[in-house]
């Protein structure tokens, strides 16, 4: 990508995307930058969001932008190079406080001669520790440099995808620094994907560790501008988009010790040394960019994206997806903003895209879904002994029994699920009665197939898919009167969503009964797949919170304190907790709980209430706000009793307030907590500068 030459300013856009039906697209934040390359998810839903302008990275929380920079660094900002790369540590959720590490891609500059070319310039990755006081920042001194060095000769071409694979190493792609000669060249890291131990060490399987001359830390080689990719989840499946010069754009798959043939080749190649792209397009006589790239693996999206790798054009203003299974292409967005990077929520399932001015856009799906009824595409019994060999696929009985004399029956039903959406629930619903009254009741199982070629009509004992291991569900069928059985298949279905599902009806026990239930060729009652739709939810961190004590810590702010202290006292020292909470990324309200994780201080009261109010006065800040200054009034919204010395969840119920603020047009919300009881225990929560059990609301 060279900005230089395709990154000038574009005019202010009126409209948002075009999407597919029931997507919709919202501006999450905005940088007002001119330069930002790359963003990252920390686990619990941040974005961090790199500003290549500014040198700094910048932290979009709860669906708004901190005010305040997470990291400031000193950075080159000619051409392309800059904020780069943004990864988080494997284990960054779990990792105690000082050891939560945040990886960054990013051009160191020339003191003597910033900001041009040629000059001494380099790329740097480096890891950093979040800070141990407030946890939306990056400890700048915590820096460890694990490689530096990397050729930035001109300002192109510095790459940047920066990802940890399920293997727990660090992948980083870097461009050729617009000398192409270099990705053939094993002496440098230009033109590679490098993977390195996330302490910089260099792992003892990567391939060219025992090649003479070569640089250990390299993984593939022959890339041009390697700029963004991801891993698909849980796997070391890597995806790399590659930006092409001239002619072709390319996704690669990486692979260990491939050679993806750049400057030999531009697109695929008939040179057996050379790996060729799994997709390439042509650029066709203009201008092309293959920027952003992510594997979507959450539900928010009908099920027909799972799995999807979703990647962008920075000029051409457009994003596709590629199934990683068949390589089909599928347009999804057009008219978008100059994509420079894309990346799933690991919180909400939305898919952010960022551009190159700094807009955070979040694409969504509606979630005002229904329930929907399937019919099957097919289905049929079988039987075996002498009709092996015979269909039954035009009956309206679909069969089920067990015998002991060779004349077992089972039956097929195949679904179409792709066009199901997300799915929360899935039943299968077969009408059906027991043939004779040998027996009063007999056992039915739902078995999972994972073969879905078999023909309706061509379907018989003898050529019949085997089923998949136990059963997904049973049930027991009833008298010789038909009536409507239904067989919870939700796993399955979500398992196999927006593809075809197939189900085979076993007897679980030999009897002279059949089982026998309507097929898709009966006058009424045919089988059905119901589904109904994912409910959606989703938690808001609080942007601020503190307590507050008056008598001699009156004038005292503890709002870096891990704690949320509550106390109503005779003595003086009462003590009272505030938060506050943004409410823009949300659309509607249904239900809102607030969560905390708190106990009592001490035994001598087994129990404490305290009740959550609605404040209006939302200027105040977590770094000022005591006794002396802190919003009182407000209404009292919920109670709930805090027992027991342990920590544990609690709920106060905020709905018809939340609703009311939202609707009134009021975003930002404070609540206050206040104790009801006079006792000599305190009741503490986990504030949001705790290490866990954060405070958050619960929006369904």
């Amino acid at each position: 990508m060279t900005r230089q030459s395709i990154c000038e300013r574009l005019e202010p856009r009126s409209l948002f995307s075009t999407l597919p039906a029931g997507f919709t697209e919202t501006t999450i934040a905005d940088l007002q930058t001119t330069v930002a390359a790359t963003m990252a998810f920390a686990p619990d839903g941040r974005l961090f969001v790199g500003d290549t302008t500014h040198g700094t990275i910048r932290v979009v929380k709860n669906g708004a932008l901190l005010p305040t920079a997470a990291l400031t660094l000193s950075v080159d900002r000619f051409r392309e190079r800059g904020i780069n790369g943004i990864a988080f540590a494997r284990n960054f959720a779990a990792a105690p406080a000082d050891q939560k590490y945040v990886f960054v891609y990013y051009t160191t500059p020339d003191p003597a001669n910033p900001n041009t070319a040629p000059n001494n310039a380099k790329n740097r990755l480096s890891r950093f520790a979040m800070s141990t006081t407030n946890p939306d920042q990056i400890d700048p001194s915590s820096e460890k440099v694990l490689l530096d060095g990397i050729a930035s000769d001109t300002g192109q071409h510095n790459g940047g995808m920066l990802k940890f694979g399920a293997d727990g190493m660090l992948y980083l792609a870097i461009g050729d620094a617009h000398t192409s000669a270099n990705a053939q060249d094993l002496t440098n890291l230009s033109g590679k994907v490098v993977r390195i131990a996330p302490d910089g060490s260099i792992p003892a399987d990567n391939p060219f560790v025992n090649t003479p001359n070569a640089r250990k830390e390299i993984w593939a080689d022959g890339l041009r501008n390697p700029f963004t990719g991801d891993f698909k989840p849980g796997t070391n499946t890597l995806y790399v988009n590659d930006v092409g010069e001239s002619t072709w754009e390319e996704i690669d798959q990486i692979n260990k010790g491939a050679n993806y043939g750049w400057p030999t080749a531009e697109g695929n190649s008939t040179n057996p040394a050379f790996t060729n792209p799994i997709y390439e397009y042509a650029h066709n006589g203009a201008a092309a960019c293959i920027t952003g790239g992510a594997f979507y693996e959450a539900s928010q999206f009908p099920g027909s994206y799972k799995d999807k790798y979703f990647f962008g054009d920075y000029i051409l203003h457009d994003i596709w997806t590629i199934d990683p299974a068949t390589k089909a292409v599928t347009p999804f967005a057009s008219s978008t903003l100059s994509v420079t990077n894309i990346s799933g929520s690991p919180t909400d399932g939305s898919l952010y895209y960022l551009s190159v001015t700094g807009k955070v856009e979040r694409i969504s799906f509606a979630t005002t879904q229904t329930t929907k009824t399937l019919h099957d595409v097919a289905d049929a019994y079988v039987r075996d002994g002498s009709s092996a060999g015979s269909n039954f696929g035009q009956v309206t009985e679909l069969d089920a029994k067990k015998s002991t004399s060779g004349f077992n029956r089972e039956s097929y039903l195949k679904f179409d699920t792709s066009g199901a959406g997300t799915i929360g629930k899935a039943t299968l619903r077969l009408f059906g009665k027991l043939t004779t009254t040998e027996a009063s009741s007999v056992g039915v199982g739902i078995y999972g197939v994972s073969s879905t070629s078999w023909g309706e009509n061509t379907i018989t004992f003898s050529n019949k898919p085997a089923a998949d291991g136990s059963s997904q569900a049973s049930g027991t069928i009833s008298g010789t009167t038909a009536q409507w059985y239904e067989f919870d298949v939700t796993n399955y279905v979500k398992q196999h969503a927006s593809a075809l599902v197939s189900f085979d009806v076993k007897a679980l026990a030999s009897a002279l009964p059949i089982v026998a239930f309507n097929s898709d060729e009966a006058a009424s009652n045919t089988p059905e797949l119901v589904i109904s739709p994912a409910s959606s939810s989703k938690t808001l961190r609080d942007t601020a919170d503190a307590y507050v004590r008056d008598q001699q810590y009156a004038g005292t702010n503890f709002g870096s304190s891990g704690e949320l202290q509550v106390k109503k006292s005779t003595s003086g020292f009462n003590r009272e907790s505030y938060l506050k909470f943004d409410l823009s990324s949300l659309s509607t309200i249904n239900s809102a709980k607030l969560r905390l994780s708190g106990k009592l201080s001490e035994s001598s009261s087994s129990a404490v209430r305290v009740a959550a109010f609605g404040v209006a006065n939302t200027s105040w800040s977590e770094s000022t706000i005591d006794y002396n200054n802190r919003p009182t009034g407000g209404t009292q919204l919920s109670v709930v009793s805090i027992t027991g010395t342990t920590a544990q969840t609690y709920e106060w119920d905020l709905t018809s307030y939340l609703k009311g603020e939202k609707a009134a047009g009021h975003n930002i919300v404070t609540i206050a907590l206040r104790g009801l009881d006079m006792t000599t225990p305190y009741t503490t929560f986990a504030s949001d500068e705790a290490a866990a059990n954060q405070p958050v609301l619960a929006i369904t």
